[in-house]
């Protein structure tokens, strides 16, 4: 057994610099309130106070899973495009990275991990970062598209004017598991193994010892790291921890402040059924104190003329805690999701009002979506890299859909680009109504691709006007509909389709009694009504 201290001392220095121990610092106040740690009112010592009654929300869990399914529902479209590339080499390359997703899917789930974009999008919106590392490999002959996302609270890691000159992903294993993936014994119930791949080699560090090291056949550490564009880029000190900021940027001060809000409203509420009371005497200061608190069902206490109980006045301080409620629950509105995000409004609204509603909550979403769009980049550019140097010829795909590839397939000067399109019910309708209202002046080009944010506006528009050529020529449509009853192997349907063809061209060629609307004439139909009020009536 080696000791490597240089190497072991390199990832601890790194970890506690500001760049790291901040961060994780921020990462750590984020997962309490992802994972809502109980709220405890304390003293200005920092003690625990004691009779109060300590009230949790779950606003932040609610707005982190919220966001989490935002993200999830976005669509992801990858893009080849290359100046040398036809559209065919372009069309197998965009097949090949759908394909292989799926295989490596299906790895992470037989390794108890959902998939890949599920983890990645909890990791975008709780840590504000996201990380994986890529290892295609061959194993007794087999493939293994080995890609492992990676939690960045535990990824120590250093940049280079080229690139990342080293990786270090901390990982907690159990006893068993360091037994079987490594076969070492160790002494507790689990251990922290670090993963340390640098340029030259791979280093595997159990607890503070050297277990394993074989030369990195990559040449680089084949880690990708992306951080949400929502955080801080500043040189202060103080700005590392925001670096790749989380969904929790603009709301996490105000979260415990909502919690203590709510906790001395309900320690009041218990209050008012045994709260403290004055008791008023002629005696005043000196009078004595009741040897029993006068509590209870109908119970009767006799008093002095003009004294007797009285409640505290709380009342001012009841309604300050309320004032003050409503003022955080809109500050944290503002930070965070609209009502008609949470499906909450009671009130229609008009396509301009969602419109800007929306627009909040691009704010929120884009830079993470864009964070996505970086990652999968760097990512499929090493998938592609590692498959090509195998030099392997592989089946990948869903199981019985699968499709064959070969290193060839991937050659080229090409590059490749993600996009992400998130749009909820409630902005597409009101899209629909905004791009009704600029039909008159905008082109319908523009229209898709501006308003619509159509996810391939060419083909959607020659898809269109295939249809409207079929409204305009009914031999068109028989033809088109023919050729797909025989395409899917439906005779009797097609030969329907022919005979009805058939009937049109000779009716065409003057030899029957017109059945068919005259061609070329095209029906015109009034403009649908609105979906929802463009401006005002919401």
């Amino acid at each position: 057994m080696t000791e490597t201290i240089d190497e072991r001392k390199m990832v601890k220095d790194k970890a506690e610099t500001p760049e790291f121990k901040e961060l994780w610092a921020r990462h750590d106040v984020d997962r309490d309130l992802y994972f809502l740690k109980p709220f405890q009112m304390t003293n200005p010592d920092g003690s625990t106070m004691e009779d109060v009654e300590n009230v949790t929300f779950n606003d932040a869990l609610t707005f982190a899973l919220r966001s989490i399914a935002v993200l999830g529902s976005a669509e992801k479209q990858n893009i080849v495009t290359g100046c040398n590339m036809t559209d065919k080499q372009c069309t197998t390359i965009e097949h090949f990275l759908d394909d292989i997703q799926i295989d490596i899917d299906d790895r992470l789930a037989n390794a108890g991990i959902l998939d890949l974009d599920t983890f990645l999008n909890e990791q975008i919106c709780v840590r504000g970062s996201i990380a994986a590392r890529c290892c295609l490999r061959v194993k007794d002959k087999l493939f293994i598209p080995d890609v492992l996302p990676l939690d960045t609270r535990f990824l120590v890691y250093s940049r280079g004017m080229d690139g990342m000159s080293w990786g270090a992903p901390m990982f907690t294993r159990s006893k068993d598991k360091i037994k079987e993936q490594y076969g070492i014994e160790i002494s507790g119930d689990e251990e922290e193994v670090t993963d340390l791949w640098t340029k030259k080699n791979e280093i595997v560090f159990i607890g503070e010892a050297d277990e394993k090291r074989q030369t990195n056949l990559y040449g680089y550490p084949p880690i990708v790291v992306a951080q949400a564009a929502s955080g801080s880029l500043l040189q202060d000190k103080e700005a590392m921890e925001h670096r790749g900021e989380s969904i929790f940027w603009a709301n996490r001060g105000l979260f415990p402040q909502m919690n203590l809000t709510a906790s001395i409203l309900q320690t009041l509420n218990i209050m008012s059924f045994a709260g403290g009371l004055q008791f008023e005497s002629e005696a005043g200061l000196k009078a004595k104190k009741p040897a029993k608190p006068p509590y209870g069902k109908k119970v009767v206490i006799p008093v002095e003329k003009g004294g007797g109980y009285k409640p505290m006045p709380v009342n001012d301080i009841r309604n300050a805690t309320r004032l003050f409620y409503a003022v955080l629950y809109t500050r944290i509105q503002q930070g965070g999701l609209s009502a008609i995000d949470y499906g909450n409004l009671t009130f229609p609204l008009s396509a301009v009002a969602i419109k800007r509603l929306q627009g909040s909550r691009d704010q929120l979403f884009i830079p993470m979506l864009n964070a996505k769009a970086v990652f999968f980049q760097q990512l499929y550019k090493m998938i592609i890299k590692q498959f090509i140097e195998l030099k392997r010829t592989e089946r990948l795909g869903l199981a019985g859909y699968k499709n064959e590839y070969k290193a060839s397939d991937l050659e080229g000067d090409y590059n490749i680009k993600f996009r992400f399109f998130s749009e909820s019910g409630e902005e597409k309708i009101a899209n629909l109504s905004v791009a009704q209202a600029e039909e008159r002046y905008i082109s319908k080009d523009t229209i898709r691709i501006k308003t619509l944010k159509v996810q391939d506006p060419e083909a959607e528009s020659e898809k269109v006007s295939a249809q409207e050529a079929e409204a305009v020529d009914v031999a068109l449509f028989l033809y088109n509909r023919c050729s797909k009853f025989i395409a899917q192997g439906k005779n009797i349907e097609a030969w329907m389709m022919y005979k009805r063809l058939e009937t049109v061209f000779i009716v065409r060629a003057g030899q029957g009694a017109p059945t068919e609307e005259e061609p070329g004439k095209k029906i015109k139909r009034p403009p649908g009504a609105s979906l929802v009020p463009l401006v005002g009536g919401g």
